[in-house]
């Protein structure tokens, strides 16, 4: 399941391996994105990471145990 954020990134990506001389205000406009969001993802995939979501801490969404399912059920 893909993200309107991972888009972004994909467009800010394909503008940049296009024409890697373009300045990130241009790239920023063309993405309709923030120029910080264009040095961001130009510097993190240099360094080698995804367009995607990194998996986030914190409790699960949704119900994961069967036992709390069947009470809320009730």
């Amino acid at each position: 399941m893909g993200s309107n954020r991972e888009a972004v990134r994909k467009d800010i990506l394909q503008i940049y391996s296009e024409n890697d001389s373009l300045p990130y205000s241009l790239i920023a406009q063309q993405a309709n994105c923030l120029r910080w969001t264009v040095k961001r993802s130009i510097e993190k995939m240099r360094e080698g990471f995804s367009v995607k979501d990194k998996p986030r801490s914190g409790r699960p969404e949704g119900p994961s145990d069967v036992k709390l399912e069947k009470k809320i059920v009730k």
